[in-house]
């Protein structure tokens, strides 16, 4: 059984975040396997994690679990200020965060793992989670990030149209007016999305350009996708089938994603037929299928 901590790291803008860093029990690990979760997640809801820990520190390798800033659907994270011995709260969550400040937070927890003694690090996300880690990866060349794992990157721009329909450019048009008018913090109105989000938000995740577009492959909003076919690491990507975040089917998603992440170093596909999107029920192969991986690309490196 692997040995654990729950710990507190600075992001690297000075957000206090917290998580969990489960080590193998017999030895110091150099190599670490950083998660992200998903959107208003939190580092512990989903059961594949349970399982992926041990099966990680059983293969000798750290992993962190933590939360960003966009944790749960609206929390009070402490902000430091110039004096360490200073904090206040940060009104943050799901419903405040900005995409593009991710990577304030993941820069932050490699650094902790650099702290802990890890000298290459693999960088895993889910769902809105993976967005942010290959928008990471694709921002910054870090010679310690070895390789990426996908864990149901979502399509949100592509769902969101279909959840809106007709709908869509008039919820967009609502969010602007609110920023514009300096009520970008204001909550949209029921039914604008299916969690909670503030007008700024919305139009950071929405508005035509927006950075959270990386993974528009039904190509509603966007046909060119610069910031995949800029990540040169080794990925993997996991799909479930059953109430997933892309439009038409498992194949065709992992094909257009493989398609645009032309410089990767190597591309390997999972499809869990019947796993919903949190993998609840198929923990077991999510986590031996990473590990195999895992696995294959330390050896690959260690030649």
């Amino acid at each position: 059984m692997p040995t654990g901590e729950l710990c507190r790291f600075a992001s690297s803008d000075g957000l206090e975040l917290s998580g969990f860093l489960a080590s193998p029990a017999s030895q110091a690990s150099d190599v670490a396997l950083v998660h992200a979760h998903g959107l208003a997640g939190n580092f512990y809801e989903n059961s594949f994690i349970d399982v992926l820990a041990d099966y990680l520190t059983g293969l000798g390798l750290s992993f962190l679990t933590f939360n960003n800033r966009g944790h749960d659907y609206i929390a009070d994270v402490v902000e430091y200020g110039p004096d360490a011995a200073y904090a206040q709260s940060r009104r943050m969550g799901g419903a405040y965060e900005l995409f593009g400040e991710c990577e304030h937070d993941i820069a932050g927890a490699i650094a902790f793992c650099r702290s802990k003694g890890s000298k290459a690090i693999i960088l895993q996300g889910h769902s809105n989670g993976a967005a942010k880690v290959a928008y990471y990866a694709s921002r910054h060349a870090d010679p310690d990030v070895i390789g990426l794992v996908l864990l149901s990157p979502s399509d949100d721009m592509a769902l969101q149209r279909q959840n809106l329909g007709n709908r869509y450019e008039t919820v967009l048009k609502e969010a602007r007016k609110r920023v514009k008018e300096g009520r970008g913090w204001e909550l949209m109105p029921r039914g604008s999305f299916g969690y909670p989000m503030s007008a700024a938000t919305y139009v950071d995740s929405f508005d035509s350009g927006a950075a959270l577009g990386l993974f528009n492959l039904a190509e509603t909003d966007r046909n060119s996708f610069p910031e995949l076919n800029r990540i040169s690491l080794p990925v993997l990507l996991a799909l479930g089938t059953v109430g997933e975040g892309y439009l038409g089917t498992a194949e065709d998603y992992q094909t257009a994603i493989r398609t645009q992440m032309s410089s990767a170093k190597g591309f390997e596909g999972i499809i869990l037929e019947g796993a919903p999107h949190n993998y609840r029920g198929h923990d077991e192969a999510l986590s031996r299928g990473i590990c195999d991986w895992t696995t294959r690309l330390l050896g690959e490196i260690a030649r």
